[in-house]
C-alpha cells in the first residue's frame, strides 16, 4: 500500500459511508407535477451514468488492477464502486417517490453513445479521465439542484451525493497525475474530452424544454463545466493556461464545507 493519498481517500470514504435510510423518505420532494417530469428526464443521463460507473469500476478492479502491486488504488476503487451502487439505489427510490420513469435509450440515443465511450476505454488512465469528466458534470448538476431545493428530499440527496463525488474527483486527479502519461495518451484524453462534451451538449439540447422548466441557464452551466475541465488539464500539465476555472471549484469547496458540517454527513 505505497500510495498514501489513495489509501487516505479510501479511509475517508469508509468513515463517510451512508445508506438510503439515512433520509426521511416521507419528506416532500418540493416540486409540482411538471417539475417532477422534467427532473425525471434531466436526471436520466446521470442515473444511467451511476450504473455505468459501477460497471466500469468493477471491470477495472478485476481486470486492470488485478496484477498491480499497489493495493491502495484497488481499495479506493472498491469504495468507489460501493458509492456508485448506493447512488443508483437512491435515484431508483427517488424515481419511485416522484412516480416517474427515466427516459428510454431510444428517446435519448446520445446517452448510449456517451456511456459506450466510457466503457470501451481499456486503459485505466483513459477510463479514469472519462470518470473525472463525468464527475465534474455531476458536481455541477447536483450542486445546481442542491442550491435550488436545499430543504427538500432531492436537495438533501443531492448534497450527500456531492460529498461522495468530491472524493471521486480527488482520486481521479491524483491517479492521473501519477500515471506517467506520454504524449499519445495525452492526445487520447483530449479526444475523449471532445467526444464526451459534444454528446453532453447534444443530450441537453434535446432536454432544453426540461431545463427551461427550472429556469436554469444551460449555456452558463456548460461554460462552468468546460472551465473546470480545462483547469484540470492545466493541473495535469496537458494544457497551458491560467487558474480562472478554479473560482468554480472554490464555490464548491464552500458548499462541501457546509455539507460536511451537517450532522450525518461528516467524513
Amino acid at each position: 500500500m505505497s500510495d498514501e493519498r489513495a489509501l487516505s481517500l479510501f479511509q475517508k470514504g469508509v468513515k463517510g459511508q451512508w445508506a438510503a435510510d439515512t433520509f426521511d423518505w416521507s419528506k416532500q420532494v418540493g416540486m409540482d407535477k411538471f417539475e417532477r417530469t422534467s427532473l425525471a428526464r434531466l436526471l436520466t443521463p446521470v442515473y444511467v451514468g451511476e450504473e455505468t460507473a459501477l460497471a466500469g469500476a468493477s471491470a477495472v478492479i478485476l481486470k486492470l488492477f488485478g496484477t498491480s502491486s499497489n493495493a491502495s488504488q484497488r481499495l479506493f476503487l472498491a469504495s468507489f464502486a460501493l458509492d456508485e451502487a448506493r447512488h443508483f439505489e437512491i435515484l431508483t427510490r427517488l424515481y419511485n417517490k416522484i412516480e416517474r420513469r427515466p427516459l428510454e435509450i431510444r428517446e435519448l440515443k446520445q446517452m448510449l453513445r456517451y456511456h459506450a465511450a466510457l466503457l470501451r476505454a481499456k486503459d485505466p488512465t483513459l477510463w479514469m479521465w472519462g470518470i473525472l469528466v463525468s464527475d465534474l458534470f455531476a458536481k455541477h448538476f447536483y450542486g445546481t439542484f442542491y442550491r435550488t431545493f436545499p430543504d427538500t428530499l432531492f436537495g438533501e440527496l443531492s448534497g450527500r451525493i456531492l460529498v461522495d463525488e468530491s472524493r471521486h474527483q480527488a482520486f481521479a486527479e491524483h491517479f492521473l497525475k501519477t500515471a506517467g502519461m506520454d504524449r499519445d495518451m495525452q492526445k487520447q484524453l483530449l479526444k475523449l474530452r471532445d467526444e464526451l462534451l459534444v454528446l453532453m451538449e447534444q443530450m441537453y439540447e434535446h432536454l432544453s424544454s426540461d431545463i427551461d422548466t427550472f429556469g436554469y441557464d444551460a449555456e452558463q452551466f456548460f461554460a462552468r463545466l468546460m472551465h473546470d475541465i480545462e483547469t484540470k488539464l492545466t493541473r495535469l500539465g496537458i494544457r497551458n493556461g491560467n487558474d480562472e476555472g478554479w473560482v468554480h471549484d472554490e464555490d464548491e469547496e464552500k458548499l462541501l464545507l457546509e455539507l460536511e458540517g451537517k450532522p450525518g454527513t461528516q467524513e
